[in-house]
């Protein structure tokens, strides 16, 4: 498993802290990781500003992850190597969820860097989020990572990413 860290800036440290900057990092999901990504997609946060609102049962999502796995560019965000969240590429289209604890740090922006990072070395084009549009964190987070608004439809915004315009 390969891990691409990112350590541009610390979370919760002063400027002169003399400690090591916590490291955001990706690494590919695996079976083990099935509960863990279930807590984080099925949140009752998450849930409310996703697609599809429904609760989904566990059953039906060890069926989706184990095929979802199998894909690839699906992977687990881990800060200082303790997983927090997850990552994944659907074709063009990026997702992710992160435990409540660490929202709001740094880390989605991070993490997200990171899977760009990723699509552009394997020398891709362009990314999509479709964002509740009243998500204001996460749209926040998507912008600062050079997303783009491009269209507004059905509640959701998409934005777009993308090599030649974020090199």
């Amino acid at each position: 498993m390969t891990a691409f860290s990112i350590t541009t800036m610390t979370m919760s440290h002063s400027p002169s802290s003399s400690s090591t900057p916590p490291v955001v990092a990706l690494r590919d999901a695996g079976p083990g990781d099935a509960g863990s990504v279930y807590a984080w997609n099925c949140a009752t946060d998450v849930r409310a500003l996703s697609g599809d609102p429904r609760p989904i049962a566990f059953a039906d999502h060890v069926r989706w992850f184990e095929r979802r796995v199998a894909a690839g560019s699906f992977w687990i965000v881990e800060l200082d190597g303790a997983p927090v969240g997850t990552v994944r590429l659907d074709g063009a289209a990026i997702s992710i969820a992160l435990d409540g604890s660490v929202r709001g740090r740094g880390v989605g922006r991070r993490a997200i860097a990171a899977a760009c990072g990723r699509v552009a070395q394997a020398g891709g084009g362009a990314v999509v989020a479709k964002i509740h549009v009243r998500n204001h964190s996460s749209r926040a987070c998507f912008e600062a990572c050079g997303f783009r608004p491009v269209a507004e439809r059905d509640g959701f915004v998409s934005y777009q990413w993308s090599t030649w315009s974020n090199p």
